[in-house]
């Protein structure tokens, strides 16, 4: 499996929302002036014919750390809304 992509987590309208990115890119960058409460790397995959979310890491540049399943399962969440 290889790196992933990058990812944040910002809030917006009071809402946490992901914000997934290439990892070419740099977290602050891609977070600009937005309130970031989580940042770090996520894979997704297909596992047992599942849609499977791991997040893990950090971003030295925002000086956060990733919430793990929790970061996972609202990316999931996410995804799962937009492809239905």
């Amino acid at each position: 499996m290889s790196d992933g992509m990058k990812y944040i987590v910002v809030v917006a309208l009071g809402h946490e929302q992901p914000v997934i990115f290439s990892p070419l890119l740099e977290h602050y960058s891609v977070a600009g002036n937005r309130r970031v409460v989580s940042a770090g790397r996520c894979r997704i995959y297909l596992e047992d014919g599942k849609l499977r979310v791991w997040c893990g890491g950090g971003s030295v540049s925002l000086k956060l750390v990733s919430r793990g399943k929790q970061d996972a399962a609202l990316i999931l969440s996410e995804l799962e809304r937009h492809c239905e």
